[in-house]
């Protein structure tokens, strides 16, 4: 079982779902962390990870592992990745650091395509997060994708990013909204949006810069559509899920 424990404060210095400059951001692939540990083995763990002027304390700083793993750096372009293996746990692992990171460096919890995540969310046993902290100048971050056994960690500095905004509406009540509606107004067929089944994802999404819940639509058990809600304005985009691509609807 991961453990928490005490770090230093260090030094301070559409097309659809995207951050500022995020094509600038590289998520390093699981797959790669053979190749790494071939080329450039690390003899001791990294006590950091810095982009730009701005640092956090690393994955093995802040959390206690049963076992020591190792660690392979690559450095490319202007990011550096550290490539972790041979973890009992890397699940746990990544939820303590999160939480860590939240609760003491004032860090957001990010999906991949750069949309806030619940702060309850139970991380899969393989997946991607990033971890990220403004600043005067942008936003820090750190890329993590994990599968059973080892974790990739990449550090950026994003000049200029923000943060995505927080939905002024729950989850609870943008499904309440979207079952007050006619049917018609989602250009579905029917009298009453009780016919249909309305469940709506966790965490939010970009669309013009503008924070908005994804809702999907069944009936009957059959798909009939998903939809962005933009609580602030109350408006509502149909998303086509093989292209990205959204229009605007009027209720």
């Amino acid at each position: 079982m991961a453990k928490l424990k005490n770090a230093a404060l260090p030094p301070q210095g559409q097309r659809l779902f995207h951050l500022p400059h995020a094509g600038a951001r590289n998520i390093i692939s699981l797959l790669a962390c053979g190749a790494m540990l071939s080329g450039c083995g690390v003899k001791k763990l990294p006590e950091m990870y810095s982009a730009g002027d701005e640092s956090l304390p690393s994955l093995t700083a802040l959390v206690t592992l049963d076992n020591t793993p190792q660690c392979a750096e690559e450095a490319g372009g202007d990011t550096t990745s550290y490539c972790y293996t041979e973890l009992d746990a890397p699940v746990q692992a990544v939820t303590d650091y999160r939480s860590a990171l939240e609760s003491d460096y004032d860090c957001v919890p990010l999906s991949a395509d750069g949309a806030r995540l619940a702060q309850a969310e139970t991380l899969s046993d393989q997946g991607k997060l990033i971890l990220a902290r403004e600043s005067e100048g942008g936003l820090f971050l750190l890329d993590l994708s994990w599968d059973e056994t080892s974790c990739t960690v990449t550090p950026s500095f994003d000049a200029g990013g923000t943060l995505p905004e927080e939905s002024s509406m729950t989850m609870e009540e943008a499904v309440d909204y979207f079952r007050s509606l006619p049917p018609s107004a989602l250009g579905l067929p029917g009298q009453s949006m009780s016919d249909y089944a309305i469940f709506c994802e966790d965490g939010l999404v970009l669309l013009d810069g503008a924070p908005c819940l994804c809702l999907n639509v069944y009936r009957d058990g059959s798909y009939q559509g998903s939809f962005l809600f933009s609580p602030a304005g109350k408006s509502i985009y149909q998303l086509d899920r093989s292209t990205g691509q959204s229009h605007p609807l009027t209720p």
